[in-house]
C-alpha cells in the first residue's frame, strides 16, 4: 500500500470517529441543558459544589468523576439513562455516598440523587414514601416527637434507598420490627432503557424480591420507595421515646462481660425481641473498653426485671446510665458525621453464634492497634430480626454481625491497615470453621478484597439474582466490580453500522496516541471531551478483570494449576518475576509452579485481593495486589504481586508477573 493510500486510510478512520464525537456531544449537550432546565444540576470540577458533591463518606477512598449529573424529576433520570445506555457510557449511582468499596462513584460519569429529596409520611396508613436523594436523617426529624420508627440506619446520613436495597438493618430496632427490606411495600425503578415500573409483591414480584436484600447497585436506579413505619407503643413513655442502656468495661472485665453477655443472650434475649444490643470492643486513648448499647422497646418499669439478674452477675462497669431516647437521638448519639474524618476499612461477618474460639480472635485485635491505626470490633445482635423470609437477604439463620474495622490518618498506611483487618477477617473465619458459624457477609459492608463474595453476600439466591438480572438488565449496564451479572450479556452497541464500528476498533489497534491527541485538541475548543467513553469501559474491563481473578484464585484452591496458568498468555514472550530473577514462556512458568506446589498440601489455601487497577488504554491494564498461602502447621507464606494485563484476541490475560 502506497503512502496516499495510507494517508486516506487514516483520513477515514479520523472522520468516522470525528463523526461518532460529535454524535456523542450532541447527545450529551441535548441531556445536560433538559436536566437545568428542569431545577437539576450539572457539576464539573471546576464548579464550586463539585468537591462537596463528589466526597465520599470513607476518606480511604477518594474518586473524582468527569461529570455529575444530579437529576431533579424522575422524567430526567429516565432520559440521563435512556441516553447514556444508548451511548454505552458506564455511569454509577450516588445516593448517600456511603459504599465502603467507593462503588457509588468512578472517573466518568455519575448520577447523583442529591435532588431527589421528596417525602411524605403517612401516619394514617403507617407509610413513609421517600425519593433516592433522601437520608435517614430526614426520616428521623421528620418523624421526631411522633409514636413512630422507621428500620434505618443508626448513621444518619445514610442514604435510605441504598440502606434497604443492601437488606439493612437497625440495631436498636430490628429485632422488634425487621430489616428495612421487610418493610418496603414498593420501589419504583428507572431501567437501563429508561423505561420506568413499579415492583411489589403484585407488579413485577421478581424485581420486588431481588431489589430486598440483593440491589445495591443492581437491576436499576430506584427513584423512590415506599416503607412500612411502626408506632412505639409498649414503652409507655411519651413521644416514640424508648429505655437506652449505656453500660462501659475496662479491658480486665471484657473477657467475663462478654462470656455473661452471650449466656445472658440464650436465656433471655432469644425469645425477648423486645431486646437489642450493639456492642463494641474499641481502643479508646490506648485502654482496651467494653461498650454495650441496649435498647429496650418494652415497658420502663420492666428494666430491673429484664436485666437486673444480668447486670448483677457482671464485674462492676466503669459508666452505666439508663437514657430515654427518640430514634432521632440514639442516631444523634451513635451515628458517624460525614464525611468521616480518619480513613476507615470496614468488615463483615454473619455469625449463627459466637464460639470461644472466635472470641478469643476477637480479644486478639486489639492489641494489633498502634497509635496510628485504631481498632474496633463491632458485635450487632440481630437474632430474629430477619422478619420477611421470602427476600434475597440471604441471612434469615444469623444471630450476629461480627463488624471488624480499623481507622487511621496517613494515606501511606492504607496497604497495613487494609492488611490488618482482612488478617483478622481470615482468622475470624477460620476460627468459625469448625462449627460453620460465619455463613456470610453484610454487603452494606461491601468489601473489594472478600474472597468468594458471590457466596458470602448472596448465600444460594445468586443464581436466581443472576436470572433476574438477566431479565431486568440484560446488558448489564448497571455494572461495577463485585455486581451481578446476568447469564447472558446482550450487545447494547452504540447504533453505527459495523463498516464504522470495526474502523473504530481498527483505530484503536492502529493509532492510539492519534486519538488521544484528537480528544486534547476537542476538549480545548469546547466541552471537556467525552468521546473515549464509546472506546473504553472502564468499569467493564475492571469487572473482567476481577472476575478473571476470582475464578484464578478458585482454580488454585481446588489444586488445578494448568486452569490457573490459563489466565497467562500462553506465550514465549511471558514474562514472570520473583527474588530468584526473571522467567520467560508459559510452559517454563507452568513447569515452576508444579515444582514448588507439587500437592494439596504445599498449595494451601490462597486469599488474594486487588489493591488497586488502572487501564492504561483500552487493551492493557495495570493490577496491583496481596496474596496469602494458608497452608498446615502454620507453614504460610504472603507477599503482594503486580501483574500487567493486555487485551489480546478480545481476552484479558497476564502478559507480567512480578510477586514479592
Amino acid at each position: 500500500m502506497n503512502n496516499s493510500y495510507i494517508r486516506l486510510y487514516i483520513t477515514f478512520i479520523f472522520l468516522s470517529v470525528y463523526f461518532v464525537i460529535n454524535t456523542q456531544s450532541d447527545s450529551l449537550s441535548t441531556l445536560e441543558s433538559t436536566i437545568i432546565a428542569h431545577g437539576g444540576q450539572v457539576l464539573r470540577i471546576t464548579d464550586p459544589q463539585y468537591k462537596a458533591a463528589a466526597t465520599l463518606h470513607n476518606r480511604a477512598i477518594q474518586i473524582w468523576p468527569d461529570l455529575i449529573l444530579r437529576p431533579a424529576t424522575y422524567d430526567d433520570v429516565s432520559l440521563a439513562l435512556s441516553t447514556l445506555s444508548s451511548l454505552q457510557i458506564p455511569i454509577r449511582i450516588m445516593g448517600g455516598r456511603h459504599s465502603y468499596g467507593g462503588y457509588c462513584s468512578h472517573q466518568g460519569i455519575v448520577l447523583d440523587s442529591a435532588l431527589l429529596k421528596g417525602l411524605k409520611i403517612d401516619l394514617a396508613t403507617e407509610t413513609v414514601i421517600m425519593q433516592a436523594g433522601v437520608i435517614w436523617d430526614d426520616v428521623y426529624r421528620a418523624l421526631n416527637g411522633s409514636e413512630y420508627v422507621v428500620l434505618g440506619g443508626l448513621c444518619p446520613t445514610v442514604g435510605v434507598v441504598g440502606f434497604a436495597l443492601g437488606g439493612g438493618y437497625n440495631a436498636m430496632y430490628s429485632r422488634s420490627f425487621g430489616l428495612a427490606s421487610d418493610n418496603v411495600l414498593n420501589f419504583t425503578v428507572v431501567l437501563y432503557n429508561g423505561s420506568v415500573v413499579t415492583a411489589s409483591s403484585k407488579t413485577n414480584s421478581d424485581l420486588y424480591w431481588a431489589l430486598r436484600g440483593g440491589g445495591g447497585g443492581n437491576f436499576g436506579y430506584v427513584v423512590e420507595m415506599t416503607q412500612k413505619i411502626h408506632r412505639i407503643n409498649e414503652t409507655k413513655l411519651p413521644n416514640g421515646q424508648f429505655s437506652f442502656l449505656n453500660i462501659t468495661w475496662v479491658k480486665a472485665d471484657t473477657r467475663t462481660a462478654l462470656t455473661n453477655w452471650l449466656t445472658f443472650l440464650k436465656e433471655v434475649g432469644d425469645t425477648d425481641t423486645r431486646i437489642s444490643f450493639n456492642v463494641i470492643v474499641i481502643v479508646n486513648g490506648g485502654s482496651d473498653v467494653l461498650m454495650m448499647y441496649c435498647s429496650f422497646n418494652g415497658p420502663h418499669v420492666e428494666i430491673d426485671s429484664v436485666f437486673g439478674l444480668w447486670l448483677s452477675q457482671n464485674p462492676k462497669p466503669t459508666f452505666f446510665n439508663v437514657f430515654n431516647y427518640t430514634q432521632s437521638d440514639i442516631s444523634r448519639e451513635l451515628g458517624i458525621p460525614f464525611p468521616v474524618v480518619n480513613r476507615e476499612h470496614v468488615l463483615s461477618a454473619m455469625a449463627i453464634n459466637i464460639t470461644d474460639a472466635m472470641l478469643d480472635v476477637i480479644l486478639e485485635f486489639q492489641p494489633n492497634s498502634t497509635a496510628e491505626i485504631g481498632s474496633w470490633t463491632e458485635l450487632i445482635y440481630l437474632n430474629n430480626a430477619n422478619k420477611d423470609k421470602d427476600t434475597a437477604y440471604a441471612f434469615p439463620d444469623i444471630s450476629f454481625d461480627i463488624a471488624p474495622g480499623v481507622s487511621w490518618k496517613n494515606p501511606d498506611t492504607d496497604p497495613y491497615a487494609i492488611e490488618m483487618s482482612e488478617k483478622f477477617l481470615q482468622k475470624l473465619i477460620d476460627a468459625a470453621a469448625p462449627t460453620k458459624s460465619i455463613v456470610g457477609a453484610y454487603l452494606n459492608y461491601i468489601d473489594p478484597y472478600l474472597p468468594n463474595w458471590q457466596t458470602m453476600y448472596y448465600r444460594n439466591h445468586w443464581d436466581r439474582l443472576r436470572e433476574i438480572q438477566t431479565k431486568w438488565d440484560p446488558t448489564w449496564y448497571f455494572r461495577f466490580p463485585q455486581g451481578i451479572p446476568p447469564y447472558k450479556q446482550q450487545s447494547n452497541a452504540y447504533k453505527l453500522t459495523n463498516k464504522n464500528m470495526v474502523t473504530i476498533g481498527s483505530l484503536i489497534m492502529f493509532c492510539e496516541t492519534r486519538l488521544l491527541m484528537i480528544a486534547e485538541v476537542y476538549s480545548e475548543e469546547s466541552e471537556p471531551f467525552p468521546g473515549l467513553f464509546i472506546f473504553m469501559d472502564p468499569d467493564k474491563d475492571i469487572e473482567e478483570i476481577t472476575m478473571i481473578m476470582n475464578d484464578q484464585v478458585a482454580a488454585w484452591n481446588r489444586g488445578d494449576i494448568d486452569e490457573f496458568m490459563n489466565v497467562y498468555w500462553k506465550s514465549d514472550s511471558l514474562a514472570f518475576i520473583n527474588k530468584n530473577g526473571i522467567k520467560y514462556g508459559w510452559k517454563t512458568v507452568l513447569d515452576d509452579y508444579k515444582q514448588r506446589y507439587p500437592n494439596k498440601d504445599m498449595m494451601g489455601k490462597l486469599i488474594s485481593g486487588i489493591l488497586k487497577i488502572e487501564l492504561q488504554s483500552p487493551v492493557s491494564a495495570f493490577l496491583v495486589g496481596k496474596w496469602d498461602l494458608k497452608r498446615k502447621e502454620n507453614n504460610d507464606v504472603g507477599g503482594y504481586f503486580t501483574l500487567l494485563w493486555k487485551k489480546i484476541d478480545g481476552k484479558w490475560l497476564i502478559t507480567t508477573d512480578h510477586t514479592s
